[in-house]
């Protein structure tokens, strides 16, 4: 086979400390099942989110297979021959209403959110780029032990019959980040679901997953499978749709079941101690802002989203074409034009043209009167204009303006990315996050924003806990890789 290793782009050691300092905030303020739990994170697209028939929401919300897979993870653990365990992960949806906000939440299974265990790395929408792009800081987050991956299907089309050639490759490059940057996580990957129609592609996705994972595991790699795509199946091989709450792909609860039993048998195979791992970490917070990595909108390669809706922000327009908003990139940090700091979108805010103040803002809550929060950022100017717009941050509580860093305007770097942290008290529970220029009348004058994150300070006596879980997550190891199809 051929060897090679992949190169991704990697968060700046300032970054990953931030990370590293909200998940052990976190795990001070929410205790786990136990002291020696795994942290278990669900990592994948709207079926990991556990979507039915959005937006209409005619089923019971049950939390996609995740409720019940925690109910049978819950009555192993208290039967004394399973592990204790903690849902880890950051994304809010669907609860944050991206696709109509569910119209109840089923009472057959067990209700994560009120458990505090609503917590996976399922976002809509999304395929094996993202997931790419992403899995690296959703490692440093949330020191998973064991990693429930399904993603694939929005790579390929309804009735594809071709080989899904750009997914491959960015899977196997998804198990290469997996093994250097958790090398004692356990993974398991799902043989993806089916659409309600019978499509070639998807089959041989799922024959590639298996027998990459099959080469790794032989190389020594924590790496098995689970066959999802069968729970969809008639006795005869066919496609059941019966299984599909919108018809075309989304589970209904009584599938979204059947899903939780195959994971369950994936994580028993696995025989893990009860004692727990060898190392504990916490699991992370949400990062307070929503969107702080401006990756919900859907914007076509290489586009300026001027004002774009329902992002989570507030941004302003100006002249045609200028203002601020979102950008998206072909390939993220590698792209040649635009180059966002992690992903493959990010934020801008550019010169109105026409003398008005260009602004994108959040209303954020969350906070707690009198805490210490830190706020962070990364933005650089784009080279090809005329240099970086200047822009001040502040928050706004009701009718008083608190300016941050100072007071004084950001110019960011032309070569790179920045990191900016400042720190906080917070006054109310709700305050927004004001990005803004000076006013300009020109639009050649640009700055991009990515990553924004507001976490609470931790207590002093946790800094060295978190120092030395940040060495170890920093941590790398060469390794061999398989490349091209088994």
């Amino acid at each position: 086979m051929t060897k090679k290793y992949v190169s991704h782009h990697k968060p700046s050691v300032a970054a990953l400390l931030r990370f590293a300092v909200a998940a052990t905030t976190a795990g001070l303020a929410k205790n786990a099942l136990a002291v020696n739990a795994y942290n278990i994170m669900p990592v994948g697209d709207s079926i990991t989110a556990g979507y039915e028939d959005n937006p209409t929401w005619t089923y019971p919300y049950s939390y996609g297979y995740r409720a019940d897979l925690y109910g049978s993870l819950e009555t192993n653990f208290n039967a004394g021959t399973g592990i204790a365990f903690n849902y880890v992960g950051t994304s809010a949806e669907p609860l944050n209403g991206a696709s109509g906000n569910p119209t109840s939440i089923a009472t057959n299974v067990p209700n994560l959110t009120a458990l505090g265990q609503d917590n996976h790395e399922g976002y809509s929408g999304v395929g094996t780029a993202y997931t790419l792009a992403h899995i690296q800081p959703e490692i440093a987050i949330n020191s998973p032990n064991i990693i429930l991956l399904m993603i694939g299907i929005n790579d390929i089309s309804e009735g594809s019959t071709a080989v899904p050639t750009a997914a491959e490759a960015n899977l196997n490059s998804i198990f290469q980040t997996v093994f250097a940057d958790a090398p004692n996580a356990d993974l398991i990957v799902a043989q993806i679901t089916p659409y309600s129609s019978y499509t070639p592609a998807i089959v041989t996705y799922n024959n590639y997953i298996v027998s990459t994972a099959a080469s790794y595991a032989a190389l020594g790699d924590h790496i098995s499978t689970v066959n999802q795509y069968a729970n969809f199946q008639n006795s005869n091989g066919s496609i059941n749709t019966s299984l599909y709450a919108n018809g075309i792909n989304h589970p209904t609860p009584a599938a979204y079941a059947a899903m939780a039993q195959t994971w369950y048998n994936g994580i028993q195979a696995l025989n893990l101690p009860r004692s727990g791992p060898a190392t504990v970490a916490p699991p992370a917070p949400p990062n307070l802002i929503y969107n702080g990595g401006f990756e919900v909108h859907g914007g076509g390669a290489n586009t300026h989203n001027v004002d774009p809706s329902g992002q989570g922000w507030n941004f302003t327009s100006g002249v045609q074409g200028a203002g601020s908003g979102i950008d998206v990139g072909p390939a993220g940090p590698y792209a040649t034009n635009f180059s966002s700091y992690m992903g493959e979108q990010m934020a801008f805010i550019q010169g109105s043209g026409n003398g008005s103040v260009t602004s994108m803002s959040q209303a954020v809550s969350g906070f707690v009167a009198g805490q210490k929060y830190t706020l962070s950022f990364e933005s650089k100017g784009i080279a090809g204009f005329l240099g970086a717009d200047p822009f001040k941050v502040q928050l706004i509580d009701g009718n008083t303006d608190v300016p941050l860093f100072g007071g004084q305007f950001i110019t960011p770097s032309l070569t790179g990315y920045t990191d900016y942290t400042t720190s906080f008290t917070a006054t109310d529970t709700t305050e927004t996050l004001d990005f803004y220029d000076a006013g300009l009348n020109t639009v050649q004058e640009v700055s991009w924003i990515d990553q924004v994150d507001i976490s609470p300070v931790p207590e002093p006596g946790t800094i060295s806990l978190l120092l030395g879980a940040s060495v170890i997550s920093l941590s790398r190891r060469g390794r061999k890789s398989i490349s091209g199809r088994a």
